[in-house]
């Protein structure tokens, strides 16, 4: 008997290995789908903050690791951590993986037991660590913003918010436009005497009338990734259109131009403002990747991977 994985919960949680179990899950494409990004981003997480790592994701990814089905993912989040000695083990847990199924990951163990500078010394540096990252988590960006304070986290129908204060509306900009957010669902607010701000994944806005004020700036990636969920450029993820907004796009511009792309010699220009507000993008099936709509030119609509005719990006 299967029964339906709640994706939002198991991210919450950085359970691995059920996010990994719901990537298979049989009856939906969709959960499969939420289960893959939701996995990408809780093992970036491990990958981008090493050492300050939560020891519950370490031990969910130890956990993932130890199974019979190692996630490929998973595997390579751990090997990255250990060339880049990004985060310490404990020599109880390291030796269960000396005789792992997977030559790399006893190949990677063993190279960990003979090089004590990646084992944690001692239990206080652990939770000394657990305590930084726990205060770090409570904190501002850095000490750029040491006046924006950090006041709650709530978690509504699926949506998190994270609510800070700060003294005025110039500094919450100056936060909001420093501070990246990569997520569905998720908004950073902050209160100010002169009104609240908030952003989410496409911009920065007023919290009372929810207009956009400007959308987030988003910085490429060191190199150009390809990925079906996620923007090759900037990594941010790209909302697929569904059925109901299709159906009432079939005569829109965008796919009157995107047909016509291969009949003219000159490409047209393509308006991306709507797709923007609602986060969607393109997809090159060429090599099936994926491009937002903040990082591709109104003018022209290809793949700077394979240079490929872009197209709207569905469900």
């Amino acid at each position: 008997m299967f029964i339906k994985p709640n994706i939002s919960k198991l991210k919450n949680d950085g359970n691995i290995y059920n996010l990994i179990k719901a990537s298979r899950y049989p009856f939906s494409k969709s959960i499969r789908n939420q289960a893959d990004f939701a996995l990408a981003q809780v093992l970036d997480e491990i990958k981008e903050i090493g050492n300050a790592a939560p020891k519950p994701l370490v031990e969910h990814l130890i956990n993932a690791l130890g199974k019979k089905r190692t996630h490929g993912k998973a595997l390579a989040i751990f090997l990255k951590l250990i060339e880049g000695r990004r985060i310490y083990f404990s020599k109880k847990i390291l030796k269960k993986f000396l005789k792992h199924k997977n030559w790399r990951i006893r190949e990677g163990v063993e190279y960990i037991l003979e090089s004590e500078e990646f084992l944690e010394p001692v239990e206080e540096m652990e939770t000394s660590k657990m305590k930084t990252s726990q205060k770090a988590k409570k904190g501002t960006k850095n000490s750029q913003f040491s006046d924006v304070k950090y006041k709650e986290k709530e978690v509504t129908n699926g949506n998190t918010y994270i609510v800070y204060k700060a003294s005025n509306k110039v500094r919450a900009m100056e936060f909001l436009r420093a501070t990246d957010v990569k997520e569905e669902q998720k908004y950073l607010i902050v209160e100010t005497p002169e009104g609240n701000l908030g952003k989410d994944m496409i911009m920065i806005f007023n919290e009372a009338t929810q207009e956009l004020i400007e959308y987030g700036e988003r910085n490429p990636l060191p190199e150009l990734s390809k990925s079906k969920t996620n923007c090759a450029r900037c990594g941010y993820p790209v909302l697929p259109m569904d059925n109901e907004e299709q159906s009432t796009k079939k005569s829109s511009p965008f796919e009157m131009l995107l047909k016509g792309l291969q009949k003219e010699s000159v490409e047209p220009f393509v308006p991306l403002d709507d797709m923007k507000l609602q986060g969607h993008g393109f997809f090159c099936p060429t090599c099936q990747t994926c491009w937002c709509s903040f990082c591709v030119s109104e003018t022209k609509l290809r793949c700077d991977i394979c240079g490929g005719t872009l197209t709207i990006f569905k469900s």
